[in-house]
């Protein structure tokens, strides 16, 4: 487990934010002072990682996007999310990207993550709605030099690492049933 995946991580959010991307070094690493909207939007996105303590499996990524639209804003990361997504989709190299996820993944595929990633979205939902304040996707700078623990007490904000190991226990559990049943078939 990683520093800024603790629930009462000290790291500031610098810090944490620095930590995720020393963990995961094939990540497009944004500067604060960049003022492109594309650099603001992943920005916020990997924050939103630091400060719900997730890693970059896919499966964070469903849960991460689930607890977003629930946890921010409305209103003005709403506005800023139509415009980052103009942007990206306009932009050939992060389009192509997008495109690929989606291209990658056979129907029968998109119904397992939907199947799989179902509950574990659900608490997401919970998590968000119980939170005490909503989270500024994009409107964080002032936050830079705080430690988590404070960010996620005054927030109410819990680390959902843990909902990837449901989905990994989920499946486990599938495939044991599954080889169990292939076994008394095959008797």
């Amino acid at each position: 487990m990683l520093n800024y995946q603790d629930q009462d991580s000290q790291q500031t959010l610098r810090e944490g934010l620095e930590e995720y991307y020393a963990a995961f070094p094939n990540l497009d690493r944004f500067e604060e002072k960049d003022d492109r909207i594309i650099a603001k939007a992943f920005m916020g996105h990997d924050v939103v990682h630091v400060i719900t303590g997730m890693d970059i499996s896919a499966e964070s990524e469903v849960i991460l996007d689930t607890w977003q639209f629930w946890a921010t804003y409305p209103g003005q990361d709403f506005w800023d999310s139509w415009r980052v997504t103009k942007e990206i989709f306009s932009d050939e190299e992060f389009s192509q990207r997008i495109k690929d996820i989606i291209t990658t993944s056979t129907p029968l595929e998109w119904l397992q993550w939907t199947v799989k990633c179902f509950i574990p979205c659900c608490q997401a939902i919970l998590l968000a709605l119980k939170m005490n304040h909503k989270w500024h996707t994009y409107n964080f700078a002032e936050y830079w030099d705080l430690p988590l623990s404070n960010l996620r007490q005054k927030y109410n904000i819990k680390v959902m690492q843990y909902l990837v190991e449901l989905i990994a226990d989920f499946k486990m559990r599938l495939l044991n049933k599954l080889n169990f049943l292939r076994y008394l078939k095959a008797d």
